[in-house]
């Protein structure tokens, strides 16, 4: 009993490494220009972007659709107020953001800890 419980730990914490680890890469492969809007993205459209965005390489994360939509909520939540208006049109749009776009951190950053509460809240 006690080593299928450590083995199933262990897997568990195996899968949280892997998905804290690419995540971040999901949200860095590719990347768009965005198009100008006067009205400001929302915090919804962002999240609905980030759902396109996770939604492509979700199998690869070993995600279900309500991980996906929990890290995008979490996502677009802690970017609110932190990331350009640029950078909010791009991710709205399901576009990534380049390693060498100065908001590129911040989404790197939200990414990273939200995929962790997530794992850690599955477990």
């Amino acid at each position: 009993m006690y080593q299928a419980t450590t083995a199933t730990n262990r897997k568990r914490g195996l899968k949280a490494v892997a998905i804290l680890s690419l995540l971040p890469m999901a949200f860095g492969l590719a990347g768009c220009s965005g198009s100008s809007s006067s009205d400001g993205t929302s915090k919804q459209e962002v999240e609905q972007g980030l759902v396109k965005l996770l939604d492509r390489s979700k199998g690869q994360l070993g995600l279900n659709d309500e991980q996906v939509k929990n890290i995008s909520s979490c996502v677009a939540e802690k970017l609110d107020d932190k990331i350009s208006e640029e950078s909010k049109q791009k991710l709205a749009a399901g576009k990534d953001i380049m390693p060498d776009s100065p908001d590129h951190e911040a989404v790197f950053e939200a990414s990273s800890s939200c995929a962790k509460e997530e794992v850690l809240k599955s477990k």
